[in-house]
């Protein structure tokens, strides 16, 4: 095991699975395992936490979830992402005002 891997291993517990949740399906790549790399590695891109974890190389569904974390908020959304049927600080975060906010 590499140093990149042992710093990425989740803590070896008893406890319950949902406390760990996957936040990337694709690769198995836990949300402690993402907020490690965030620390660890000061990974402030989806991109970052790409490449140290492999998270979000796959389908790119989690990448609104990765830059949650990044941002420091929980990975889920919550109901309002439910109701809109897309997540809320994705669709903000590509709205003209953010945009031009950007620009």
């Amino acid at each position: 095991m590499n140093l990149v891997s042992e710093l990425l291993a989740p803590p070896v517990t008893k406890a319950d699975p949902q406390a760990d949740p996957l936040i990337c399906h694709c690769f198995r790549v836990t949300e402690s395992a993402i907020k490690r790399a965030i620390h660890v590695f000061q990974a402030v891109e989806v991109e970052a936490v790409m490449e140290i974890t492999q998270a979000g190389g796959g389908c790119r569904a989690c990448h609104c979830r990765i830059d949650r974390l990044i941002e420091g908020k929980p990975a889920e959304c919550g109901r309002l992402c439910q109701l809109l049927g897309q997540c809320s600080h994705q669709a903000a975060a590509q709205s003209p005002a953010a945009i031009r906010m950007t620009a």
